[in-house]
């Protein structure tokens, strides 16, 4: 589909806990290394090449290189949140905090432009705006919260790299340091967690061919906080689908999208096709705080076959339950051709294998042209 979106994310972190990921993926960019390159101090990231050590050392490794054992105990998500937090120096954050603290009035897209009304992927005040939804979280869940703030902080100042003076003196921070940073720890928490975005890579079977989604997965390798892709609003049936191409990641349209009309994507996986829609309401009301309103829940889309069946029209009337043994003879012709499609892609070898499976594509969109 047409790319509708390119943004690299503002924080990204590699899943932990994977024996071969550390070691098979750039730290910063997130890409996968053919030949990678190890930090100068310690032994637990690698980085693609050269400029990307340099990047991710000044940008955050510095700061998380003493204590990055500790932080693999975390999830993606925590650990993304540390380098939000690492990016910017104390100074700075008050800064920013304090400028952004005037801005509390302004409506959510307001907050998230800059001076120059764009929306900056590079910019702190994106991140601090990001919605966190703390008025929907139970108190058991935000005491958790404060105890991953607290440890957080705590590693922050054992690193010895932070809280440090213009000129580069290590100071003991006092309270009031400590609950500033706390804080925001928590604030960013509550929003990478309603906001993040999973980083996937996309895995084929050897031998086989990328157009046909049962040798097709896509596997998660880490998690990032997107800025603008964070504004699009949900739909069991996006117009959008996103992907991943190490810490970038590419918004593509995957159907006609009209003009004027929302670019969606979805939050939550598997699509309305999957799972029925109490159950899809139930887990984005879990996760995001709110109860899903998109066409495929309004007008409760079917299943597979079901769905299909729903679509498909005759010369002179849409097809119903009531005759249902036509549907049935049109689901069953429309699989049948889905199922050659997809084994004579599998051995196109031959001039002669090409030319059989062009006649069936045109077999297959004549049907979806006549009935659907």
């Amino acid at each position: 589909g047409e790319i509708i979106a390119v943004e690299t994310a503002y924080s990204s972190f590699l899943k932990p806990k994977e024996p071969n990921s550390p070691f098979s993926f750039c730290t910063f960019c997130l890409a996968r290394c053919a030949a990678p390159i190890p930090c100068h101090e310690c032994t637990k990231v690698v980085f693609c090449n050269e400029e990307c050590r340099s990047k991710g050392w000044d940008k955050f490794h510095m700061k998380e290189c003493p204590v990055y054992s500790n932080l693999l105990e975390f999830d993606e998500w925590v650990m993304s949140t540390y380098r939000i937090i690492a990016k910017q120096s104390i100074d700075e954050l008050k800064v920013f905090v304090s400028q952004c603290q005037k801005e509390e009035h302004r409506s959510p897209l307001e907050q998230l432009l800059n001076e120059d009304q764009v929306c900056d992927s590079d910019s702190y005040r994106g991140v601090y705006f990001l919605e966190g939804n703390i008025k929907a979280v139970e108190m058991e869940t935000l005491l958790g919260y404060s105890y991953l703030a607290f440890m957080l902080t705590h590693l922050l100042a054992k690193s010895n790299r932070y809280f440090v003076t213009n000129k580069g003196d290590k100071y003991v921070p006092d309270e009031e340091d400590m609950f500033f940073i706390g804080s925001l720890f928590i604030r960013h928490i509550l929003a990478v967690t309603c906001n993040g975005y999973a980083i996937q890579e996309t895995h084929v079977q050897p031998y086989q061919v990328c157009g046909i989604g049962e040798h097709v997965s896509l596997v998660k390798v880490g998690g990032g906080t997107y800025i603008a892709l964070s504004m699009f609003n949900h739909s069991c049936s996006p117009s959008a689908m996103l992907l991943s191409y190490g810490s970038v990641l590419i918004c593509r349209a995957s159907c006609f999208i009209p003009s004027g009309s929302q670019v969606r994507t979805c939050y939550y996986y598997p699509y309305f096709s999957q799972p029925d829609r109490a159950n899809r309401r139930e887990a984005l009301s879990n996760f995001f705080s709110f109860f899903c309103k998109c066409d495929a829940c309004v007008n409760d889309y079917r299943v597979s076959a079901d769905f299909i069946s729903s679509r498909l029209r005759t010369e002179d009337k849409i097809i119903s339950r009531n005759n249902w043994e036509i549907t049935a003879s049109l689901v069953k012709e429309l699989n049948s051709l889905m199922e050659g499609n997809s084994q004579i892609a599998l051995r196109l070898t031959t001039i002669s294998d090409v030319t059989n499976y062009l006649n069936l594509a045109m077999e297959t969109i004549e049907f979806y042209d006549r009935y659907v």
